[in-house]
């Protein structure tokens, strides 16, 4: 039942309550938007960092011995996901050239590891978009089965299994977290 008569003490008592109520919520919110501000800001470095790691790899295509090498390790390593005999190799039209030259060192280096014969081509009609830094993607003749080892899909898949030990690095290790998977 509601009470219409109230003792000056009964509602003082009951302002306190709703003022002390009142600035807990204040006091919580402001401390979970703080919260949120940080890890927006933390969100913001890693995001910094891949940022420069893309950059990066733009450099890393400038120099063609390097370049070369890692052009051969994607290739060798598309073929021995693939395990196809034929192989469409399709990458950027500047890269054509450099492709043609990894091609037998990289089939060398399947035959040798799996004891299969391998015919590669590289395809000079379709090319990846010129947006791309680099890399190759490795289709089979029909196109049913592709892998894409383009920079950039490298640089998203090592970067996002990498994002716990990236933070860990960069902010120290959180104190509240049980698992580290």
């Amino acid at each position: 039942m509601y009470r219409l008569h109230w003792t000056l003490p009964e509602l003082k008592l009951i302002f306190n309550q709703c003022v002390l109520s009142l600035l807990f919520s204040l006091q919580s919110n402001m401390l979970n938007q703080a919260r949120l501000k940080v890890l927006k800001c933390r969100e913001d470095h890693v995001q910094a960092a891949l940022d420069e790691a893309q950059e990066r790899l733009t450099e890393l295509t400038k120099n063609k011995t390097k370049y070369k090498q890692v052009l051969q390790g994607l290739i060798t390593q598309g073929l021995f996901q693939l395990l196809e005999p034929n192989v469409v190799i399709r990458c950027k039209e500047c890269d054509v050239s450099l492709c043609k030259e990894c091609v037998p060192d990289s089939v060398k280096t399947y035959r040798d590891s799996s004891k299969k014969e391998c015919n590669v081509v590289v395809d000079q009609e379709n090319y990846l978009s010129p947006e791309l830094s680099g890399g190759v993607e490795l289709y089979t003749p029909s196109g049913t089965i592709k892998v894409e080892n383009t920079l950039e899909k490298r640089l998203a898949l090592t970067s996002s299994q990498m994002l716990p030990e990236i933070r860990n690095n960069m902010f120290g290790a959180n104190a509240s977290r049980k698992f580290l998977d």
